[in-house]
């Protein structure tokens, strides 16, 4: 099974990506504070954003029309639905956010949706 991204959607999710990758630093402050369950968890968090960026790309802007997560649908899920509930935590939690950190939180939360919305087909012809 898989989904498709255009590369608008593609460049989103990369940059949502990004940004929670950024945070890899934390597993090593979790595991010197004995939070080693909390570590693990990350952990896992990481290695599904790294298993999207390389099916994706790594590269800061697409060059594709049409990007293939060809992925276990499962996976694609669990990826997806994080990504959904990161974005939707982030838009309702109360707090000044930059105009652009909300802008792409929805978009990143509306893509989420569309995929989730899609599985286990992933036979949508995704719009540019």
């Amino acid at each position: 099974m898989g989904i498709l991204l255009a590369d608008s959607q593609r460049d989103e999710v990369y940059q949502y990506l990004l940004v929670d990758v950024g945070g890899v630093g934390d597993v090593t402050t979790l595991i010197r504070g004995g939070e080693l369950a909390l570590a693990r968890r990350l952990r896992s968090r990481f290695e599904e954003d790294m298993r999207l960026l390389d099916q994706i790309g790594w590269e800061p802007k697409g060059e594709k029309a049409v990007y293939a997560i060809t992925l276990a649908s499962d996976e694609i899920r669990s990826i997806f639905r994080r990504l959904l509930a990161q974005a939707l935590q982030l838009i309702d939690e109360p707090g000044a956010r930059s105009p652009q950190v909300l802008r792409q939180a929805a978009s990143v939360a509306e893509i989420a949706s569309i995929v989730l919305n899609e599985l286990p087909g992933g036979t949508r012809v995704p719009q540019p």
